[in-house]
């Protein structure tokens, strides 16, 4: 979904919920030398990440979003958009900007394994060093936490990567739908296949470090993504 530039909604169904945010010590299992906190947001589309990415934000957590990432390769004339022309031809090329053309793309591998597969073994080296350059930066700047936006974090077993992971969910189907047909263009069929692409929203919870609701109020989810940040905070300097 990433590399179609699927991106979490950042609407909010006002729905009350019990649960706000579940939290499991799984910090003390990294072994990295770094003394930077490594969490890994994700969240099925229209689950709210892209909103708790910016809360992160407005709490002074650095936030590389690989959609972001893969936004600038997608460029005219940037190492993604070469890698796509290569691969599908310049179909796949807006014709007036030299971008890739995103839908176009999507027509070419949402229903092509294979296709996929190539697309992601062109690109996904691409954003991982441009994640790398960024752990470094944040490090020398002597940053305690700093998040990483990765739509695919648990399809690509990017655990292992991270000091926590925080989960963004919605906790209801019928929310997380609303919110995506309500985008510009999108259908039901092409939600079906990105969803089927995706790890269920309950396997995610059940893995997270941290789960933050979104189908709550914004006041609670931010409330929640604050205390996340404060525990984060206060395991790293305990270790330092």
């Amino acid at each position: 979904a990433t590399l179609l530039g699927t991106h979490a909604s950042r609407t909010h169904a006002r729905t009350s919920t019990s649960r706000r945010i579940a939290h499991r010590a799984r910090m003390a299992c990294s072994t990295r030398p770094s003394a930077l906190v490594a969490l890994g947001l994700t969240g099925s589309i229209g689950m709210g990440k892209s909103t708790v990415s910016h809360m992160l934000r407005d709490m002074n957590v650095a936030v590389l979003d690989a959609d972001e990432v893969v936004r600038d390769l997608y460029a005219k004339d940037g190492a993604g958009a070469r890698a796509v022309a290569e691969l599908f031809g310049d179909s796949t090329l807006d014709a007036s900007t030299g971008d890739v053309d995103r839908a176009a793309l999507g027509a070419i591998v949402l229903k092509d394994d294979a296709k996929m597969a190539a697309l992601e073994a062109a690109i996904h080296p691409l954003v991982e060093r441009a994640r790398e350059e960024f752990k470094r930066a944040r490090e020398d700047a002597g940053d305690v936490v700093a998040a990483f936006d990765i739509p695919l974090l648990f399809e690509k077993g990017y655990e292992s990567a991270f000091d926590a992971i925080c989960v963004v969910s919605a906790g209801s189907e019928d929310i997380q739908r609303d919110r995506v047909l309500a985008r510009p263009g999108m259908t039901e069929e092409k939600f079906k296949a990105i969803v089927a692409r995706q790890t269920p929203d309950a396997e995610k919870r059940a893995r997270a470090t941290y789960v933050v609701e979104t189908g709550c109020s914004m006041e609670d989810t931010r409330a929640a993504v604050r205390a996340m940040v404060d525990d984060l905070v206060a395991k790293a300097r305990k270790s330092m």
